[in-house]
């Protein structure tokens, strides 16, 4: 089962259960990051991420979140489809979501774009920039 502080390259200390647990959204967002760190450093955890991730296994809300432009867009390969609509079956807050996100994007459509100054412009782009490299941070 997962531990604090998984060492690096010391062999592999994580379980079939643990990926469930990853996989599901069962794990606490300390112990998420543990496996997601573990498991960037570590190419057998990878390989075993990637063949439980392959079994079927239900998607989670968070990987439905991921996933959410690809199926507006219609870019997912049916069996990736298939399970996206199968947790929404499940799921009513990420049903709620998912119509949101519709309504966003139907609303949005309404709106003619405002005219920016070359300052605004610049710090717009600037404000994306560090709200992108601060996401990446985090996620690492």
């Amino acid at each position: 089962m997962i531990t604090n502080n998984i060492p690096a390259g010391l062999g592999c200390p994580l379980q079939p259960e643990d990926f469930v647990a990853y996989l599901s959204g069962a794990l606490n967002i300390a112990a998420y990051r543990q496996v997601e760190h573990h498991v960037a450093g570590c190419a057998r955890c990878q390989q075993r991420l990637e063949q439980a991730e392959g079994e079927g296994a239900e998607l989670t809300c968070r990987q439905l979140v991921e996933l959410v432009t690809d199926y507006i867009e219609g870019r997912l390969d049916a069996a990736e489809r298939a399970r996206f609509e199968g947790h929404l079956a499940g799921c009513e807050e990420c049903r709620a979501y998912i119509l949101q996100m519709r309504q966003t994007i139907r609303l949005l459509r309404t709106l003619s774009p405002a005219p920016l100054s070359p300052a605004r412009r610049a710090e717009l782009l600037r404000l994306v920039h560090s709200w992108h490299t601060c996401t990446i941070r985090r996620s690492s």
